[in-house]
């Protein structure tokens, strides 16, 4: 929480620190500070003419305010209790890494295990210099040669997916451990 004050500090208009403070603030259960970054957010990346993030942030406020007793739509599960979110950002403030691939079905598959919203808070890297971001020289100093590998805590584990409740018990994660199917 404190980089990404900092980085509003030092530069107010930077969008990405106000969607990730966002995230962090719906984590903690403070959906009225999460809301003002996702519209701060959302009005930030519009400005830079970034539609699709500006969708997200706004999307993510729909997820975080009360459904309306005008119309009647299914609750939603707010991020603070979001299992997978908590899991996400206890991984992210413990360091943890998961190297890998574009094309690896394996790293597709560990990404749909969070979901999108969640995913965005795991620290990726990509190891395919035709990816999206590459940063090869992380997956070499690693010594990465199989995906996904993560690293928690300073550990190597095998390459391959892991469930999100192998994943917790790797880390030490104390929180809610009902992640669904």
């Amino acid at each position: 929480m404190q980089n990404y004050n900092q980085a509003i500090q030092l530069d107010a208009s930077f969008a990405e620190a106000y969607l990730n403070r966002a995230d962090e603030y719906a984590a903690m259960g403070n959906p009225k500070a999460a809301i003002a970054d996702f519209e701060r957010a959302a009005q930030l990346f519009s400005q830079r003419g970034n539609q699709a993030e500006a969708r997200l942030a706004q999307s993510r406020i729909a997820d975080l305010k009360p459904p309306s007793t005008a119309v009647h739509r299914p609750s939603r599960v707010p991020v603070a209790t979001n299992p997978k979110m908590a899991l996400a950002m206890h991984l992210k403030q413990a360091g943890a890494k998961m190297y890998g691939t574009y094309w690896c079905s394996v790293c597709n598959w560990q990404r749909e295990q969070f979901g999108e919203a969640a995913f965005r808070q795991i620290t990726y890297v990509e190891c395919d210099p035709k990816g999206a971001n590459p940063q090869l020289h992380l997956c070499n100093q690693a010594n990465i040669s199989a995906y996904p590998t993560w690293e928690i805590n300073g550990r190597l584990f095998s390459p391959g997916g892991y469930p999100l409740q192998e994943l917790a018990n790797l880390s030490g994660y104390q929180g809610p451990r009902n992640f669904g199917g």
